[in-house]
Protein backbone atom coordinates (compact mmCIF):
# COMPACT_ATOMS: atom_id res chain seq x y z
CA UNK A 1 0.00 0.00 0.00
CA UNK A 2 1.12 3.43 0.23
CA UNK A 3 3.09 5.30 -2.98
CA UNK A 4 2.74 2.79 -5.05
CA UNK A 5 -1.21 1.69 -5.17
CA UNK A 6 -2.53 3.04 -8.00
CA UNK A 7 -6.51 3.88 -7.57
CA UNK A 8 -9.00 4.22 -10.44
CA UNK A 9 -12.53 5.68 -9.53
CA UNK A 10 -14.93 4.68 -12.36
CA UNK A 11 -17.89 7.12 -12.49
CA UNK A 12 -20.35 3.99 -12.53
CA UNK A 13 -20.62 2.41 -9.27
CA UNK A 14 -21.33 -1.09 -11.03
CA UNK A 15 -17.81 -1.09 -12.33
CA UNK A 16 -16.05 -0.78 -8.72
CA UNK A 17 -14.28 -4.37 -8.67
CA UNK A 18 -14.64 -7.12 -6.17
CA UNK A 19 -11.81 -8.52 -4.61
CA UNK A 20 -11.91 -11.49 -2.89
CA UNK A 21 -9.83 -12.64 0.29
CA UNK A 22 -10.25 -14.38 3.16
CA UNK A 23 -12.98 -12.37 4.19
CA UNK A 24 -11.36 -8.73 5.40
CA UNK A 25 -9.96 -7.39 2.55
CA UNK A 26 -12.97 -7.27 0.20
CA UNK A 27 -15.14 -3.96 -0.51
CA UNK A 28 -15.24 -1.85 1.84
CA UNK A 29 -18.66 0.25 2.11
CA UNK A 30 -18.51 4.21 2.45
CA UNK A 31 -20.69 6.29 3.92
CA UNK A 32 -21.65 9.43 1.60
CA UNK A 33 -23.09 12.55 3.52
CA UNK A 34 -24.08 15.49 1.70
CA UNK A 35 -23.20 19.31 3.63
CA UNK A 36 -25.06 22.27 3.58
CA UNK A 37 -21.98 23.69 1.59
CA UNK A 38 -22.61 21.57 -0.97
CA UNK A 39 -19.84 19.17 -0.93
CA UNK A 40 -19.79 15.58 -0.36
CA UNK A 41 -18.27 13.79 3.02
CA UNK A 42 -17.15 10.40 2.85
CA UNK A 43 -16.75 8.61 6.00
CA UNK A 44 -15.89 4.41 6.76
CA UNK A 45 -17.53 2.45 9.35
CA UNK A 46 -14.78 0.78 11.69
CA UNK A 47 -11.95 2.54 9.66
CA UNK A 48 -10.35 6.21 11.61
CA UNK A 49 -10.33 9.06 8.68
CA UNK A 50 -12.87 11.01 6.55
CA UNK A 51 -12.39 13.74 3.31
CA UNK A 52 -14.31 15.24 0.93
CA UNK A 53 -14.76 16.28 -2.31
CA UNK A 54 -16.93 18.50 -4.45
CA UNK A 55 -19.30 16.52 -5.94
CA UNK A 56 -19.75 12.92 -5.56
CA UNK A 57 -17.17 11.77 -7.90
CA UNK A 58 -14.81 13.57 -6.66
CA UNK A 59 -15.11 12.38 -2.72
CA UNK A 60 -15.32 8.88 -4.00
CA UNK A 61 -12.02 9.75 -5.81
CA UNK A 62 -10.90 10.75 -2.90
CA UNK A 63 -12.15 7.89 -0.71
CA UNK A 64 -9.38 6.01 -2.34
CA UNK A 65 -6.50 7.37 -0.72
CA UNK A 66 -8.29 7.61 2.68
CA UNK A 67 -9.37 4.08 2.77
CA UNK A 68 -5.28 3.23 1.76
CA UNK A 69 -4.33 5.97 5.05
CA UNK A 70 -6.93 3.93 7.27
CA UNK A 71 -5.57 0.77 6.31
CA UNK A 72 -2.60 1.73 6.68
CA UNK A 73 -2.51 3.04 10.33
CA UNK A 74 -3.77 -0.26 11.06
CA UNK A 75 -1.22 -2.25 9.16
CA UNK A 76 1.32 0.09 11.17
CA UNK A 77 0.23 0.25 14.52
CA UNK A 78 -0.09 -3.73 13.98
CA UNK A 79 -3.71 -4.14 14.58
CA UNK A 80 -5.83 -6.55 12.71
CA UNK A 81 -7.96 -5.01 9.40
CA UNK A 82 -11.55 -5.22 10.24
CA UNK A 83 -13.88 -6.92 8.01
CA UNK A 84 -16.14 -4.55 6.18
CA UNK A 85 -19.62 -4.51 7.03
CA UNK A 86 -22.45 -5.05 4.73
CA UNK A 87 -22.98 -2.20 2.04
CA UNK A 88 -26.69 -2.86 2.43
CA UNK A 89 -26.77 -0.58 -0.97
CA UNK A 90 -23.76 1.98 0.07
CA UNK A 91 -20.76 2.63 -2.41
CA UNK A 92 -18.04 0.38 -2.04
CA UNK A 93 -14.45 0.58 -3.06
CA UNK A 94 -12.47 -2.39 -3.43
CA UNK A 95 -8.70 -2.64 -3.12
CA UNK A 96 -6.29 -3.83 -5.43
CA UNK A 97 -4.83 -7.66 -5.92
CA UNK A 98 -2.05 -6.55 -4.42
CA UNK A 99 -3.18 -4.59 -1.48
CA UNK A 100 -5.63 -7.31 -0.95
CA UNK A 101 -3.20 -10.19 -0.55
CA UNK A 102 -0.70 -8.13 1.77
CA UNK A 103 -3.62 -7.13 3.85
CA UNK A 104 -4.67 -10.81 4.14
CA UNK A 105 -1.26 -11.83 5.40
CA UNK A 106 -1.30 -9.06 7.71
CA UNK A 107 -4.19 -10.55 9.20
CA UNK A 108 -3.07 -14.12 9.15
CA UNK A 109 0.27 -13.50 10.85
CA UNK A 110 -1.60 -11.48 13.27
CA UNK A 111 -3.78 -14.17 13.83
CA UNK A 112 -1.00 -16.58 13.64
CA UNK A 113 1.67 -14.09 16.67
CA UNK A 114 3.83 -14.50 13.62
CA UNK A 115 6.45 -11.79 13.36
CA UNK A 116 8.25 -10.57 10.05
CA UNK A 117 11.07 -11.99 10.98
CA UNK A 118 9.76 -15.96 11.45
CA UNK A 119 8.16 -15.39 8.11
CA UNK A 120 11.35 -14.32 6.45
CA UNK A 121 12.72 -17.98 8.06
CA UNK A 122 9.94 -19.92 6.93
CA UNK A 123 10.43 -18.99 3.60
CA UNK A 124 14.30 -19.09 3.95
CA UNK A 125 14.99 -15.55 2.76
CA UNK A 126 17.69 -13.68 4.60
CA UNK A 127 16.65 -10.09 5.65
CA UNK A 128 20.05 -8.83 5.73
CA UNK A 129 20.58 -9.00 2.06
CA UNK A 130 19.99 -6.59 -0.41
CA UNK A 131 16.85 -6.44 -1.79
CA UNK A 132 14.58 -8.74 0.61
CA UNK A 133 13.36 -5.93 2.92
CA UNK A 134 10.86 -3.82 1.48
CA UNK A 135 9.73 -1.00 3.21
Amino acid sequence: MGGGRKGIAPKNLAEWPAIRCSGACERFAINLTHEDDGRVSVTFDDLPGSTWGKDESEAMANALDALGTALSMHVDDGEPIPAPKAARGRPVLALGALDAAKLALHNAMIAAKMSNVELGRRLNLDEKKPGIRRA
